[in-house]
C-alpha cells in the first residue's frame, strides 16, 4: 500500500523553515530467482536490500493452460536460392507392347509401279550413248 502526506498550507502563508536531513532510506540492492518451470513446480525469489537484510518469498507455477486454437496463416516469404542439380533418377520400366503397324503393302506396290513407269519414260528422253 502506498502511502500519500499531504502538506496543506493556508492561501498566502510563507513557507515554514527547512528541516534537519532525513536519515540514510534503505533500497533494493538486487533481485534473484531461481527458475523453475515444471508445471506445478515452485520458484524462490530473493529480494536483498541495501542494508544487508534479505527477504525470500515462494512463488508457485501454475498449471500448464490449454492449447490455443491455430494462428493465421502468415505472408508467403521471398522466394530462396536456386538449388543444386540433383542425381540422375533410375531407369524407367519397359512400356507396353504396341499395336501393329497398318498394312502398307498395297500402297508400297502402287508406288513401286508409278517408278517403274516414270524410270521407262525417262529413259524413252534419254539419248543414246555412241
Amino acid at each position: 500500500m502506498d502511502v500519500v502526506t499531504l502538506a496543506l498550507a493556508k492561501k498566502g502563508a510563507s513557507a515554514g523553515e527547512k528541516g534537519d536531513k532525513g536519515d540514510t532510506g534503505v533500497g533494493v540492492k538486487s533481485i534473484t530467482s531461481t527458475n523453475n518451470t515444471a508445471d506445478g513446480g515452485t520458484s524462490v525469489i530473493t529480494v536483498t536490500l541495501t542494508d544487508g537484510s534479505k527477504s525470500t518469498f515462494n512463488v508457485k507455477n501454475g498449471s500448464k493452460g490449454s492449447t490455443g486454437s491455430q494462428g493465421k496463416q502468415g505472408i508467403q516469404g521471398i522466394q530462396g536460392e536456386k538449388g543444386d542439380k540433383g542425381d540422375k533418377g533410375d531407369k524407367g520400366d519397359q512400356g507396353i507392347q504396341g499395336e501393329p503397324g497398318k498394312d502398307l503393302s498395297a500402297e508400297v506396290a502402287a508406288l513401286q509401279a508409278k517408278i517403274e513407269k516414270l524410270e521407262g519414260r525417262l529413259a524413252a528422253l534419254e539419248p543414246e550413248e555412241e
